[in-house]
C-alpha cells in the first residue's frame, strides 16, 4: 500500500503539469519522453501464465477504472495495478500497457497521444 501511494503522489505531481507548466518552472531542464520498456523475459513468463479469464478481468477492471473524461494512461494504470494488487501483484506496467493498447485497437478506449510514452498520453471510454 505504501508502494501505491508514493507512485501515486508522483504521478499526480509529475502527470498533472502541461509541458508549458514544467518548461516556466524549471526553464533550463526539457523533459525528453521515453518510451516504456517492453516486458523482459521474466516478466514474459509471468505474464504467459495468466489465462483467458485473468486478462478478462484486467481488461473488465481497466475499464471500470476509465472514465468518459480524458486521464493520463500512468494514472490508469496505477489504479487498476492497485485494485488488483490482491489477485495480480507480480504483474508488470508494461502488460497493462499492452492491455490498454488492445482496448484502443478494440475500439473501447480512445486514446490521445502516443500510448508508449504514458506520460504523455491520455485515455478515455468510447461513446457508445
Amino acid at each position: 500500500m505504501k508502494y501505491f501511494f508514493i507512485l501515486l503522489t508522483f504521478l499526480l505531481v509529475n502527470c498533472s503539469k502541461t509541458d508549458n507548466e514544467t518548461q516556466r518552472n524549471h526553464p533550463m531542464t526539457k523533459e525528453t519522453p521515453t518510451e516504456m520498456a517492453p516486458l523482459t523475459a521474466e516478466e514474459q513468463n509471468i505474464v504467459n501464465k495468466l489465462n483467458l479469464e485473468d486478462i478478462a478481468k484486467i481488461d473488465s477492471e481497466l475499464l471500470i477504472n476509465s472514465t468518459k473524461y480524458r486521464q493520463k494512461t500512468a494514472m490508469l494504470i496505477a489504479y487498476t495495478m492497485s485494485t488488483l494488487k490482491q489477485s495480480y501483484s507480480d504483474i508488470p506496467a508494461a502488460f497493462y500497457l499492452d492491455r490498454i493498447i488492445k482496448l484502443v485497437d478494440d475500439k473501447k478506449l480512445q486514446a490521445y497521444g502516443n500510448l508508449k510514452l504514458l506520460r504523455f498520453s491520455e485515455v478515455k471510454l468510447t461513446k457508445k
